[in-house]
């Protein structure tokens, strides 16, 4: 556990300085102690798809930065249209 969050940050910042590393996703930049902090680094917030909850759980999570909602997308509306026209695929 060494190299991920201290070795390769050393690195990272001795071949780049400009920019910064980043451990992981979902880190709070305290490597691992807190992924899903809501006080510091980057969330996952998987529960309203994983969990089962309602869209109005989003409303109760409030990180610095989001970077996954963890719901899968909606299909286009272009295949859902051909899957209603031809239901039997052939």
């Amino acid at each position: 556990m060494t190299v991920l969050p201290h070795t390769l940050a050393e690195w990272c910042a001795a071949e780049d300085p400009d920019h910064a590393y980043w451990p992981s996703s979902p880190s709070s930049d305290t490597p691992f102690g807190d992924p899903n902090g809501q006080r510091q680094g980057d969330a996952h917030y998987w529960d309203v798809w994983h969990g089962r909850k309602p869209f109005t759980a989003y409303r109760s999570q409030y990180p610095r930065f989001m970077s996954e909602f963890g719901f899968q997308p909606f299909r286009l509306w272009r295949q859902s249209a051909l899957t209603r026209r031809n239901p039997t695929g052939t």
